[in-house]
């Protein structure tokens, strides 16, 4: 993946230390920022699954985690622009009326004051999302249209502090980005050859040609097969989890479960 500048702002963002707080757990755990400093994000996957299954290999539990840095490189960008626009933004902050004010008192008084409509905040703590770390911003946009996104990454360990100095992006596709948040797509890829039959003989079938998929809009709560909401085949009935490769199958195939996140537009 080529390093772009928008992608160096968004690691440089993960990366920032954030401090410490006497509430936080981050001494026993790390916080995000600790943890972010030796991680090669250009070179990791967009989506990371972790399984739960029973004994039988029924899957009680599949959880879908977005990686942060894909999300963000995937929606917003970061130009010359929007460098110019943050420069006024500190110089604002730092003024005498202002450098006493919390963040987002300073964020919203900047809107006010460049005439940017402010379409409303998020912090994602709380909300359905399945984003790697927790993220809160407010969405505006200016006279001439531009889509506009100011953002502080939560990087501590405890909920209420560890945020990110603001930084502002242009926001590409505003309706998938907040789509993107919860949205998960999975499906077969139609057969594993090579696979090792197990004492059912559950993966000694030829391999076929299987459509079988299934989408969830509410982070993996529900799934939906085929995207239809009558869902005839609930995924946790069509697939098995095989203990020893850690990774779910189709029970009709022996196909390989793919999960993916919308990390493109």
């Amino acid at each position: 993946m080529k390093v772009t500048r928008t992608a160096r702002k968004i690691i440089s963002m993960l990366k920032e230390n954030t401090g410490r707080h006497f509430l936080d757990s981050g001494g026993a755990y790390e916080r995000h920022w600790e943890r972010n400093q030796g991680r090669d994000f250009l070179q990791e996957d967009s989506c990371f699954v972790s399984i739960r299954a029973n004994d039988e290999g029924e899957p009680d539990e599949i959880m879908v985690t977005f990686n942060l840095f894909h999300f963000l490189n995937a929606y917003l960008e970061y130009d010359e622009q929007c460098k110019k626009w943050e420069k006024a933004f500190f110089t604002f902050a730092d003024s005498d009326e202002r450098w006493l004010d919390a963040w987002p008192e300073v964020i919203e008084s900047f809107m006010v004051k460049k005439q940017w409509e402010d379409l409303g905040g998020c912090y994602t703590y709380g909300q359905e999302n399945i984003l790697s770390q927790d993220i809160q911003f407010w969405q505006t946009h200016n006279a001439k249209g531009d889509n506009l996104l100011i953002l502080q990454i939560h990087n501590g360990c405890d909920a209420r502090s560890g945020f990110t100095v603001p930084a502002i992006f242009k926001l590409c596709e505003p309706d998938y980005f907040y789509m993107a948040m919860s949205h998960i797509d999975c499906g077969c890829n139609g057969g594993s050859p090579g696979r090792k039959a197990g004492a059912d003989g559950l993966f000694n079938l030829p391999q076929l040609y299987c459509d079988n998929n299934w989408m969830s809009d509410d982070g993996g709560y529900h799934w939906y097969y085929d995207g239809s909401s009558g869902n005839r085949k609930p995924l946790k009935d069509t697939t098995i989890y095989d203990e020893e490769t850690k990774k779910l199958h189709c029970k009709e195939c022996g196909g390989l479960i793919s999960f993916s996140v919308m990390d493109s537009y």
